[in-house]
């Protein structure tokens, strides 16, 4: 079995100062292998400086919206990008100390119902070709299942 700290963070933004003290302070503390930031804004430039700060550097994958992405320490997972999308990256991850394998999928949906139901599609594509391989999928879905879950917007309809 693989076990391994991860995070799956919607950070809303990763180019202020703040957010990435407070990132930093969390990788230091917590240490995880992996770690997926939602929403970044970031782009190749300033994911190298924040890559710098928290000491990822060489070892990040950053779709070219900006909306995900994918952080690993090199010294504990070697990452494979399988596919991605504008709303999902799936990943292998080998794990060095295990020496086991599992599948990562981090996920952004969108904020359209029709698009969403395109990434369901695609997960449900995904997980036929795992070959009995553990999975581990996290994110930002955009779905709630009470309207206590949100704050503004449309209301929420079952």
């Amino acid at each position: 079995m693989v076990f391994m700290e991860s995070l799956f963070w919607n950070v809303r933004g990763a180019k202020g100062s703040e957010k990435q003290l407070d990132l930093s302070r969390f990788l230091r503390i917590h240490k995880p292998a992996f770690v997926s930031l939602l929403e970044t804004k970031l782009d190749k430039t300033n994911l190298q400086v924040l890559g710098k700060k928290i000491n990822f550097l060489n070892s990040s994958y950053l779709t070219t919206d900006g909306r995900i992405c994918i952080l690993w320490n090199k010294d504990i997972v070697d990452i494979t990008v399988i596919e991605h999308s504008t709303q999902h990256v799936h990943c292998q991850v080998f794990c060095k100390r295990t020496l086991c394998t599992l599948h990562c999928t981090t996920v952004y949906a969108s904020n359209i119902f029709s698009e969403r139901l395109t990434l369901w599609h695609t997960l449900r594509s995904l997980s036929f070709g795992l070959n009995g391989s553990p999975w581990m999928v996290g994110g930002d879905f955009n779905e709630v299942r009470f309207s206590s879950e949100k704050v503004g917007g449309l209301p929420v309809h079952a």
